[in-house]
């Protein structure tokens, strides 16, 4: 309870503008472009219109979403794993505490909602429904061979290569834990194709023309040349832990297991347990509470940390066990290396380190150590698993103060953040640092000044600013983020803009950053009959605050004004070829 109402107050707190400003720009108005890789925007536009669009609510839910269902994730995993039910307050209060481990998600302080966080909680649903089925159809196990269904169509939706690689493992699992039926495995596929044929139908009006969409989405971002082809995602990554990082994997591991095997024990070495567990939870309510700030040096696979719970679940089973323990069934093995192999499923596809990426869904890690134990703990021996719970929260806790104290491509802590500036829609307030708050007061004040009205278009030559169009209510045409920096940056900008009408791109305003270091190249708009010298005149200008899109040195910012009427758009050549 303490980490969520530190989550919940701190959701008010800083913004990304470049990958959080996409998101929200995303799931403002998806049905605004008519191709895209990712469909999340689509699963999550009604809980921006329920909110309003306000940022701070969408995310909390967002966070809250995680958590609960890996709560269910844990609780089902405890109960059907056991060797020997436990007692229920026990399971549900073990499971709330592993389960933790969900909030990593927000492992960089990018808590709104997006296909990194549509597909954990996918694979969260789709896991839980793995773990309940069973070859026999009973009403638990139909229960749950209908999640994994679900798991499976949101996982497309988030991401389709983390779709895919799920129904790889998700088969695997089945035949490997001898599960498999063929009528339920066939009903289920059969039901995650008619959710995704159901969508189609809602998105885009026909099956085709959402095929379509994915295709185009998918051609497109391959003209960025960013390292997601097939060639580039079949790959093996290493990783690398920081000596701070391998120490608390250590500490944790170790503690927890000398707690675990203490608390078998009557008298002192009991109590001393349980004072180990109490401490643990201490530094977690302290770091809550922010009576604790202590300085770490993590690295970008800190998440990895979690993976001392696992271990010392699997020590505590071998010790426990005097040996591999023989109660230990195929299924629950499976099950284990399933829990091992889900992480890098949420990660595939992504054109960054992988270890890195699965972090994100580092419960799965924890839960797969914690299946092995629960075969032989049993009714009077649980209380092993109390310090494994105490542990999975002290590193949560330790990565959540990092995110705050170090957010994603912003310029200082989140503690110190303190100008309050509405962002986005009518009364979404968020609280920024100084410099952040000042660049978007005056570019929203002189956009205005100069005459821009609310959803009008714009097309962003920065690179870098989604956020600044999301903050001024510009419709942002042709890319929810027109990203620069790539290769073939011009080419994905101008494949977008091919999609919009002619009359509004010869009426959208320009966003331009001379000296930007991922400008777009202005030459871009001659594929559209249009010339920044000719056709616009500049209106406004302001500086971007530091540390703005991950650069410390501030950058002038030009808002250009289209001079030529809507009558007189040309769009020369915007249906032809490249």
């Amino acid at each position: 309870m303490a980490i969520l109402a530190w989550l919940m107050n701190y959701s008010h707190y800083g913004v990304d503008v470049t990958d959080e400003a996409f998101y929200l720009t995303w799931l403002a108005d998806p049905s605004l472009y008519s191709y895209s890789p990712y469909l999340f925007g689509f699963v999550y536009n009604p809980l921006h219109e329920l909110f309003g669009g306000e940022v701070a609510p969408l995310r909390q839910a967002n966070i809250l979403i995680s958590y609960v269902l890996g709560w269910f994730l844990a609780e089902v995993t405890l109960r059907k794993h056991s060797r020997d039910p436990l007692p229920w307050k026990a399971r549900l209060a073990l499971s709330a505490a592993i389960a933790c481990a969900a909030l990593l998600v927000v492992d960089t302080w990018l808590p709104t909602p997006s296909y990194n966080s549509l597909a954990q909680q996918a694979l969260f649903i789709a896991a839980s429904g793995l773990v309940l089925s069973e070859r026999a159809p009973t009403r638990a196990s139909v229960a749950g061979w209908l999640l994994v269904a679900v798991g499976g169509w949101l996982a497309f939706m988030a991401k389709p290569s983390t779709a895919a690689a799920l129904a790889v493992c998700a088969t695997a699992y089945v035949l490997l834990a001898g599960k498999w039926n063929s009528r339920l495995l066939l009903a289920t596929a059969t039901l995650a194709a008619l959710l995704v044929l159901v969508s189609a139908q809602v998105i885009d009006g026909s099956v085709a023309q959402f095929t379509k969409r994915l295709q185009l989405g998918m051609e497109y971002l391959g003209y960025l040349q960013g390292g997601h082809s097939l060639q580039n995602v079949l790959r093996i990554d290493t990783f690398q832990l920081r000596h701070g990082e391998l120490a608390i994997l250590t500490f944790v591991a170790v503690l927890a297991t000398v707690a675990g095997l203490a608390a078998q024990h009557p008298g002192f070495r009991r109590y001393a347990a349980f004072g180990i567990s109490a401490a643990l939870v201490l530094l977690v309510v302290l770091l809550a509470a922010g009576a604790w700030m202590p300085k770490l040096d993590f690295g970008s696979h800190k998440d990895m940390m979690i993976f001392g719970v696992s271990v010392a679940a699997l020590a505590l089973a071998v010790l426990l066990g005097g040996g591999i323990p023989k109660t230990v069934r195929r299924p629950d093995w499976s099950l284990a290396i399933l829990f091992l192999a889900l992480p890098h499923v949420y990660a595939f596809g992504t054109n960054n380190n992988y270890w890195q990426v699965a972090g994100a869904s580092g419960l799965f890690w924890a839960l797969s150590g914690l299946t092995v134990l629960m075969r032989v703990v049993d009714r009077w021996t649980w209380s092993a698993l109390l310090p494994l719970g105490a542990g999975s929260q002290l590193i949560t806790a330790l990565i959540i103060h990092a995110a705050l104290s170090n957010p994603y491509r912003q310029p200082q802590s989140l503690y110190e953040n303190g100008s309050p500036i509405e962002f986005g829609r009518a009364g979404s307030t968020l609280v920024l640092s100084e410099g952040f708050a000042d660049y978007i007061r005056e570019a929203m004040s002189t956009a205005r000044a100069a005459g821009f009205q609310l959803g009008s278009p714009m097309i962003d030559l920065t690179g870098q600013s989604p956020g600044v169009l999301y903050a001024l209510g510009a419709k942002s045409i042709g890319q929810p983020w027109t990203i620069g920096g790539y290769p073939g940056s011009e080419r994905f900008a101008v494949a977008g803009l091919r999609h919009v009408p002619c009359e509004e791109i010869a009426r959208a305003w320009v966003l331009f950053e001379p000296d930007g270091p991922r400008k777009l190249d202005p030459a871009l708009l001659t594929h559209f009959g249009l010339e920044m010298a000719r056709d616009y005149r500049m209106v406004a200008s302001w500086l971007t605050a530091p540390g703005a899109g991950g650069y410390a040195e501030r950058r002038l910012q030009v808002l250009m004004q289209p001079t030529r009427s809507q009558g007189d758009a040309v769009c020369a050549d915007k249906r032809s070829g490249e």
